[in-house]
């Protein structure tokens, strides 16, 4: 965790002020996500965290975590829904030296969203004594909750892997992002990627199809121009809808069909209102 700048920075710093980045309830640009992350690292830095601190992070997804990691801090991440036992007992087996918490926010959270956070120090906390960069916790559906390390090459090769892959959200493409950004198909294969390959982020509000479909009609497109976009989903509620296409921007009907099966999905048909598909099994 040393060196002169930290392991995303080329990520972050990647493409002109202007270019649209993410939308939410409004367009947002790379120049404002960077404004963003210098803030909030100027805040943890007040706060004494830096290069070699272990930093867990438990609230809605924020650019505090981009912020923490431009700080060279070691990154715990919890679910912000989890009970004050759960929290004990991570804590007590990852030993962060800071812990910033929020409390859940009502529907969806954006990554872009300015969410208030409280730092406490903790006195039993320990540095982070290694190159893990990243520390993510298995959600525990098959037993005691796993603690995975990832260090910063090995986010960088899974960058270069995904990149590789056919048919991935690249320039111009838009990803509807529903998964957590706690876990690696969110945070990786959506937001990290998204930096990496100029592919816009979609964060809608809510999970239903009209306010998806929306959001994806945001600004940033001309009227007669066509835009792909993948629905990046592991973890699908029933009911909402798993699947995006390609569709020109004017405002034609679109009904999406509902089905809890959670995929990974695009298709092309430019000239075609969006539709969707159910994946086969």
């Amino acid at each position: 965790m040393t060196g002169a700048c930290w392991w995303g920075e080329g990520l972050l710093r990647r493409g002109p002020d202007d270019e649209l980045r993410a939308l939410a309830d409004r367009a947002v640009t790379r120049g404002e996500l960077r404004s963003q992350v210098r803030v909030l690292a100027a805040h943890l830095a007040a706060e004494g965290i830096g290069a070699g601190s272990s930093v867990a992070i438990r609230m809605p997804p924020s650019l505090t975590l981009l912020a923490a990691w431009s700080r060279k801090a070691q990154v715990i991440l919890l679910d912000a829904r989890l009970t004050a036992y759960e929290v004990g007992r991570l804590l007590r087996v990852c030993e962060p030296q800071f812990l910033l918490y929020a409390e859940p926010l009502r529907g969806m959270s954006y990554l872009v969203e300015d969410v208030p956070f409280t730092v406490e120090r903790r006195p039993s906390g320990v540095p982070a004594t290694d190159d893990v960069c990243l520390i993510q916790v298995s959600s525990g559906s098959t037993g005691t909750p796993k603690v995975i390390g990832r260090t910063a090459s090995s986010l960088l090769q899974e960058l270069e892997r995904y990149t590789a892959l056919d048919g991935m959200p690249g320039a111009r493409d838009r990803v509807v992002l529903l998964n957590s950004v706690i876990h690696t198909m969110g945070l990786v294969g959506g937001i990290l990627h998204g930096l990496n390959s100029g592919a816009q982020m979609v964060f809608p509000s809510r999970l239903r199809a009209g306010d998806i479909i929306e959001a994806v009609r945001g600004p940033g497109l001309a009227p007669s121009s066509a835009c792909r976009c993948t629905l990046l989903c592991s973890q699908a509620s029933p009911g909402a809808p798993c699947l995006l296409c390609d569709w020109r921007s004017r405002r034609e009907s679109c009904c999406p069909a509902r089905f809890g099966r959670s995929s990974t999905s695009s298709t092309a048909c430019p000239s075609a209102p969006c539709t969707a598909r159910r994946r086969p099994g």
